[in-house]
């Protein structure tokens, strides 16, 4: 999926270049999206920017501790370390 979900008021889908746009223009829904990475430490932030870990594939870790799968939905734990190929 080349859209990102996050919640507003209800659901919203948004294009990386429509996310882009509105945090250039200061919109509080890219602030809200945002606001975890303010509380990341610098050298976390770093490292992605720099490659050196890949965000996704964290992110696909934490999913799967969670015993979901990659659209978040609830599958269970074995399952969603299969469909996060851990």
């Amino acid at each position: 999926m080349d859209r990102i979900r996050f919640i507003k008021a209800g659901n919203m889908y948004l294009t990386k270049q429509e996310l882009e746009r509105e945090f250039l223009a200061g919109e509080d829904t890219v602030t809200e999206l945002m606001g975890f990475l303010q509380c990341a430490d610098t050298s976390l932030l770093s490292a992605a920017v720099q490659g050196t870990i890949d965000l996704n594939r964290l992110a696909s870790i934490v999913l799967a501790q969670r015993g979901r799968d990659k659209d978040g939905q609830w599958v269970g734990f074995p399952l969603a370390k299969k469909a996060h190929n851990l």
